[in-house]
């Protein structure tokens, strides 16, 4: 692990401010968790996004979109969307929504593992994939709905 102090402004019981230390730890495995942790055990929380880059090309993209059909191809190409869902309607009355997110590359395999039996020190190594790899969650493999235009009426 490695440790970080870092100063942290606090107000203290009358109002006033004051700057403290706290010391800060991350592992190979992400930020450590302050609570629950001894000298063999600690919890630590990976984000899928912490290197995510492609989400403001993703969403400059998707701004730039005239109809559903650039905007699907906007999520495809860029694959960024970090945490939302995407709920879109174009002129000609068609919609679209899906979670389209980024989220880590597990196997099976890997899922079937990600409750550490007791005593077990290491968890399930994961990646974050910058293109679609085989099984991955990609935007063309997670759900979507879409609708057609209605038809019109005369």
């Amino acid at each position: 692990m490695k440790r970080r102090t870092v100063p942290v402004t606090v107000r203290d019981e009358n109002g006033k401010l004051s700057t403290v230390d706290r010391t800060l730890y991350t592992s190979r495995f992400g930020p450590v968790l302050s609570s629950a942790w001894t000298t063999r055990t600690a919890y630590a929380v990976r984000d899928a996004n912490a290197d995510n880059l492609r989400s403001m090309n993703a969403w400059l993209a998707m701004g730039k979109a005239r109809d559903l059909a650039q905007l699907r191809t906007a999520q495809d190409t860029y694959q960024g969307i970090p945490w939302t869902y995407t709920l879109a309607a174009d002129t000609s009355g068609g919609t679209y929504f899906t979670d389209s997110s980024a989220v880590p590359h597990l196997t099976d395999a890997q899922l079937g593992r990600c409750t550490l039996p007791a005593g077990e020190e290491t968890p399930p190594p994961w990646t974050v994939r910058r293109r679609p790899a085989p099984g991955a969650a990609t935007p063309t493999r997670s759900c979507r709905v879409s609708t057609a235009p209605p038809a019109s009426r005369s």
